[in-house]
């Protein structure tokens, strides 16, 4: 039992740490490079690249049904390719059903959102989510087969496109250029996913008209169940966004934004490369009737100590570590960092372990979580007149909150597992 429990913890880190060297060299590459960036680019212009990701975030939740996490549960290939060819179908109907909508609709929601300065730029949303449904579906046929790989390739292709052509845009003077970037990455990201996912035994010769409809019908409660309450909780992180740029500045929001890229993408990166692996492990060890808690806890330790780290080093230095590496310029964005930092390091603590939700199929009580997570962000609606270190003090203790309650559902989900298995 000792040694198969060494076996099973050192793939464990194996494939962790091949997830995360992906992540790691991506994210070296975003650093080095943005010292560079945000000299480029003003922090008004960081400001509209973040408005159009907080757009088009949420919509990538329910582009797909969010049927792509299903990819990992049936016991046949099969049927996994049907998952996924579904999840890219929505994508592509919902996509075509949004470019309708822009057409006839566009002004009035470019007014709405206050986007003006977007424009018809809106209309790379529905793009980005087709190259993104492919690249998420594939993400979880490489958790299916284990070709972690993969991933960490992809990851550092989508980080390199993204610069070689972010940088160019910035030295031309290019409006728009970090958006330009970002749709390149994405796109480079959708090629090679799905040349990795064939590569990897994903042949569409399988495919059958009745196995699409049957897994259409069987994973049905992820669409029903976990589609709108998915897309509240990426609102949730979309709304102070809106909030900011509506109440304070497009500075403002490009300072916080920054705080994003520097500290959550980089945070968050690292927590999905864990989580993917979890995914994988904690549906295995279901249909082996294994316990989990040990390694739950363990692993729990582990991701404290680096986030109580990061949250030491920001504490200690934001403003100063902001100045040096972005510019005089940005030195605000290191005293939202300090406010901010709290949010990001529970969110990092907590987010891994959400996969029980999906492995032991316990969506409604996530869709509970997500919805009372949403209605707790519209709150900061009240905070419109407060000052802006006033309201992301306020946000930061509502994310706070939240993820505790999250993790103790966690704790919960795991603990009724291990009762009846």
């Amino acid at each position: 039992m000792n040694l198969f429990r060494r076996i099973n913890e050192g793939e464990f880190i194996k494939q962790t740490a091949t997830l995360l060297s992906g992540a790691v060299v991506a994210q070296l590459i975003f650093i080095l490079f943005s010292p560079l960036l945000s000299r480029l680019y003003s922090p008004h212009e960081f400001g509209m690249y973040a408005l159009f990701m907080s757009i088009l975030n949420p919509l990538s939740i329910i582009a797909t049904g969010r049927y792509e996490q299903a990819i990992v549960l049936p016991e046949s290939d099969k049927d996994a390719i049907s998952i996924y060819s579904i999840t890219n179908l929505i994508s592509v109907i919902i996509s075509s059903l949004l470019i309708i909508i822009l057409i006839f609709f566009g002004d009035k929601l470019v007014h709405l959102l206050k986007a003006e300065q977007l424009g018809n730029w809106l209309y790379m949303i529905p793009v980005s989510l087709i190259l993104l449904s492919f690249s998420q579906s594939s993400t979880f046929w490489f958790i299916r087969k284990k070709t972690f790989k993969a991933s960490a390739v992809n990851k550092i292709s989508q980080s390199s496109f993204n610069i070689m052509c972010s940088v160019p845009m910035g030295f031309l003077h290019v409006n728009k250029g970090l958006i330009i970037g970002d749709v390149a990455g994405k796109f480079v990201l959708a090629l090679v996913s799905v040349y990795q996912s064939v590569k990897s035994g994903l042949n569409f010769r399988l495919l059958k008209l009745q196995c699409i409809i049957d897994n259409l019908i069987r994973f049905r409660k992820f669409p029903l169940y976990n589609a709108i309450p998915s897309l509240l909780v990426t609102l949730s992180l979309s709304i102070p966004i809106f909030y900011i740029n509506s109440y304070f500045s497009g500075s403002d929001t490009g300072f916080v934004n920054q705080t994003r890229l520097a500290l959550f993408v980089p945070l968050s990166l690292i927590s999905a490369a864990i989580s993917q692996v979890l995914l994988n492990r904690f549906s295995e060890k279901r249909k082996a009737g294994s316990s989990i808690t040990r390694e739950f806890k363990k692993i729990l330790g582990y991701i404290i100590t680096v986030g109580v780290l990061v949250l030491l080093a920001i504490l200690a230095g934001g403003r100063t570590l902001f100045s040096l590496v972005f510019g005089n310029e940005w030195a605000i964005a290191g005293e939202y960092a300090k406010i901010l930092v709290f949010s990001y390091i529970i969110q990092f603590i907590v987010s891994p372990f959400s996969v029980v939700f999906i492995a032991f199929e316990r969506i409604k009580l996530l869709s509970i979580w997500q919805i009372f997570y949403f209605l707790s962000i519209l709150l900061l609606f009240l905070a419109r007149s407060v000052s802006i270190t006033d309201f992301l003090l306020i946000y930061t203790g509502i994310e706070f909150l939240c993820y505790l309650i999250y993790l103790f559902l966690i704790m919960k989900v795991i603990a009724d597992y291990e009762r009846t298995r």
